[in-house]
């Protein structure tokens, strides 16, 4: 298991980033309850982070409208810092990335619209850059594939 120790309640988004283990071709994923899952390439977690309500509502403010809509009312009541252990290395169905659950196609939420005028850590040309893992997006010249939600699209991201 990891060592997410981080105090991450008064880090930035970078600094948390950073400060997680990655798997070459893995992905840092957002769930559902708040937490940032690193996954390494076969998808098992290989770290984690407790992100709060401004982290959280940050990273929503990178899409635009409807996924805006949807991942601020999915975040709105969401404590990371209440989830257990169990859980975080763990995590149900529900809150894998799509990537890795067996959940029906139709249930994902579709491709995000990433807005990057509103999105301060994340570099224009980064967004519209579709990944499987980290190292595609490195070769761009960004640093992570980063999966929010039940969101099918992975994107990557500068940090």
């Amino acid at each position: 298991m990891g060592q997410a120790v981080l105090d991450t309640e008064n880090r930035g988004l970078s600094e948390i980033v950073k400060g997680l283990k990655h798997a070459p071709d893995g992905i840092l994923h957002i769930g559902d309850d708040g937490v940032m899952r690193s996954f390494d390439e076969v998808g098992n977690v290989i770290d984690y982070a407790r992100l709060n309500s401004t982290h959280l509502m940050t990273i929503a403010g990178w899409y635009s409208n409807g996924t805006q809509d949807h991942l601020q009312n999915v975040w709105a009541n969401v404590d990371s810092f209440l989830v257990d252990e169990a859980q975080i290395w763990s995590p149900p169905e529900h809150l894998l990335p799509a990537q890795l659950s067996t959940e029906l196609p139709a249930a994902r939420v579709s491709v995000p619209e990433v807005n990057p005028l509103t999105s301060r850590q994340v570099i224009v040309h980064c967004p519209f850059i579709s990944c499987t893992g980290h190292t595609r997006c490195r070769q761009y010249g960004c640093t992570e594939c980063v999966i929010v939600d039940k969101v099918y699209s992975s994107t990557c991201v500068l940090f």
